[in-house]
């Protein structure tokens, strides 16, 4: 009996462990805007409307007719402020964008993609106020 009751508590415990992270994520739903053209994960998309949901660590990009395009590896990111809107912070070097961060509406939850070849070098050309000031949509010289 006491050897059931020990297997069954091992059991329960286990199972907690793999249903508490599925629990604690949440999905995040956005349609935006881009109006250029950009780079994310070393691939250039055009300007245009987007799909984008987390699923884990990843973020799903779809075009405006939902098909799939990519897969986007992210950390997650937490904000001070929640997201009236969703936003997409980019860092803009010689006239091209690479998506940075992903803000979601709503929320205080966020992602930061993971860098891949020449996005690794853009983004050590920025600091982290640099991005926050872009993300709360203060130009970069306004110096506040």
């Amino acid at each position: 009996m006491k050897r059931g009751v020990v297997s069954l508590l091992i059991a329960v415990s286990v199972l907690g462990l793999l249903v508490a992270p599925a629990v604690a994520q949440t999905v995040h739903n956005s349609v935006v805007q881009v109006p250029f053209d950009f780079v994310a994960n070393n691939k250039a998309y055009p300007a245009g409307s987007y799909l984008l949901t987390t699923q884990g660590t990843f973020v799903a990009l779809r075009d405006a007719d939902g098909r799939f395009l990519a897969y986007l590896g992210s950390h997650p990111a937490q904000s001070e402020d929640t997201a009236a809107k969703s936003k997409l912070v980019f860092y803009d070097v010689d006239g091209k964008h690479f998506l940075a961060r992903i803000w979601f509406a709503g929320s205080r939850d966020g992602v930061e993609l993971i860098r891949a070849g020449k996005e690794t070098e853009v983004a050590q050309q920025f600091s982290a106020t640099d991005v926050r000031r872009a993300a709360n949509g203060v130009p970069e010289n306004s110096g506040k």
